[in-house]
Parts: C-alpha cells; sequence; structure tokens
C-alpha cells in the first residue's frame, strides 16, 4: 500500500501526472481534487501553529497533538482507499494542497510525493489562457488581471514550503521526486519508468495517446456539466493525446516585457528549477 500525493503549481500538469500514475488497477481511478483532505491540514496546520495560545490546554503537548492529527488524516485516507476500491494503493492531488506536503510527511511519514516542475513562463500563459475563459464567463480573477508577475508569485508560493523543507531535511527530500513538465510531455515512457521505480506503482495501463482513461465516471460526468470547472480543463483531460505542444510557448505570447516582469519577480525560482532567464536585461551580467 501507498500512499502518494501529486503537487506543483497551478498550471504546470498536476492533473495530467496524477490520471498518469493513476494508470493501473492498484490504484484508485483519478477522482480530482481533494479539497476536504486540504482544509483537513488547514486546520490541524492552525492547531499546530497556534497551540500555545489555542491548542496547549486541550492537548498537554505538541506530541500528543500530532497523534489526534496522524490518526485522523489516517483515518480519512484509509476511507478514501475503502470508497475505491479495490485499488490497494492512493494517488491524490491538488495543487494547494502542495504547500502543506511537509506537514503530511510529518503525520504520515511513509507518504510519496511527486512534484511536477514546468517553466513559471509557460505556467503564467496558461493562467492567462485560463482568464479569458473566466472573463468570458464574467468573473474577476488573478489570471485576467495582467499582473504576470503576480502569477508568477503565485506559482512560486505553491513550491516553496517543498523546496525550503527539502534543503533542511534529508530524510524529507527522499520522499520527493520531481517531473521536468518539457521531460514528461517529450518522452513520457522515460518519465513512467522512472516513476514506477521511484513510487513502486506498475502503471501497466499507461497510455500516452489517452492517459485520461481512468478518470472515475462521476468525476468526468461532473466536469463536463460544471461551468465553473471548464475553463480549468486542457485539451489533453478531455481524452487527448500527450503532445509537447504547449513547452516554450511563452516567447511567442508573452511579450519581453512580460517575460522581463516573471524573471525578475520568480528568478531564484527559476534557477532552482532548473530554467534558463531569456530577457536580455535580467540575465546576470547583463
Amino acid at each position: 500500500m501507498a500512499y502518494i500525493f501529486v503537487g506543483g503549481s497551478q498550471r504546470s500538469g498536476t492533473s495530467l501526472l496524477t490520471t498518469s500514475l493513476c494508470a493501473g488497477e492498484e490504484t484508485n481511478m483519478y477522482i480530482g481534487e481533494c479539497p476536504s483532505l486540504r482544509k483537513l491540514l488547514n486546520i490541524i496546520h492552525q492547531m499546530r501553529q497556534n497551540f500555545d495560545a489555542e491548542t496547549g490546554l486541550h492537548f498537554g503537548s505538541r506530541a500528543a497533538l500530532d497523534e489526534y492529527a496522524s490518526t485522523i488524516v489516517r483515518s480519512y485516507l484509509s476511507h478514501t482507499l475503502t470508497a475505491n476500491a479495490p485499488a490497494t494503493s492512493l494517488v491524490l492531488k491538488e495543487p494547494h494542497l502542495t504547500m502543506l506536503f511537509p506537514l503530511m510527511w510529518h503525520l504520515i511519514p511513509e507518504s510519496k510525493f511527486v512534484l511536477i516542475k514546468r517553466d513559471p513562463r509557460d505556467i503564467v500563459v496558461s493562467m492567462l489562457r485560463v482568464g479569458e475563459k473566466l472573463a468570458d464567463q464574467g468573473k474577476t480573477h488573478l489570471f485576467n488581471s495582467g499582473d504576470v508577475a503576480a502569477m508568477a508569485l503565485s506559482a512560486q508560493e505553491f513550491y516553496a514550503p517543498t523546496i525550503n523543507t527539502a534543503n533542511r531535511n534529508p530524510a524529507f527530500r527522499k520522499a520527493v521526486t520531481w517531473v521536468r513538465y518539457e521531460e514528461f510531455v517529450s518522452d513520457p515512457a522515460t518519465t513512467i519508468k522512472q516513476l514506477r521505480k521511484t513510487t513502486g506503482l506498475k502503471l501497466e495501463l499507461f497510455d500516452p495517446e489517452n492517459p485520461t482513461k481512468r478518470i472515475h465516471p462521476t468525476r468526468k460526468e461532473a466536469r463536463g456539466e460544471s461551468d465553473r470547472v471548464k475553463p480549468w480543463i486542457t485539451e489533453v483531460m478531455h481524452g487527448g493525446a500527450i503532445t509537447s505542444s504547449r513547452t516554450g510557448r511563452f516567447q511567442e505570447k508573452l511579450t519581453e516585457e512580460q517575460i522581463m516582469a516573471i524573471e525578475k519577480a520568480v528568478g531564484t525560482l527559476l534557477d532552482v528549477l532548473g530554467y534558463d532567464r531569456v530577457a536580455t536585461s535580467d540575465r546576470p551580467g547583463a
């Protein structure tokens, strides 16, 4: 049995990666986001943060609180696994849950985490596209604000807790597997081979021509009917093949000024994730 949590920024490819990891009968079908689990962990995080002022007299010690929290989270995961029988392992994701991966590992130390990294400039391009669709629905959102620097910073917030904790804690670092989006979509077979080793999953039903075929029918039906969800769904999540056509699109979709603004805002993230800067005036020594 394994608990595998997929993370990354919004618009980084978390859905594609998750459905790919659900490509085997040993796991649940792709069941979409898990906001309830994220909300549960947020409450636990707040209880731990406010232990002295609010929680200490109820539990007596931080160890007691952690024991309680671990029991609650394990119960949640156990019920989810039972609800998705005959699966023997869980693959769950929600981008905002990524920010709580260190806490999840603290409570459930056998957990495995698979994070997808994508060029932040391409992430912003995808955010802008979602923003256009939301605007067509009359909705105001960060993604249609035009503030590309703020969008890039929002992407950085998803990665920061895992990066910072992994830098400090070798044990946590061993629980984390990084997948580079550009490598995954250009050579999915190699990435899947690596994921078999790090996750222990067989992934025997993975099909790059239809990576989303194991979406739960109830989830698929709900997606088709929800106007709220439609702007967020990419072509590949509608049953398309994995394609590298959306890599490096920022160079044609963004202006030089926008690229420069993004690189200035999240230059350190670009460096950490291994992406070169291209804005002339933002290059070191320029």
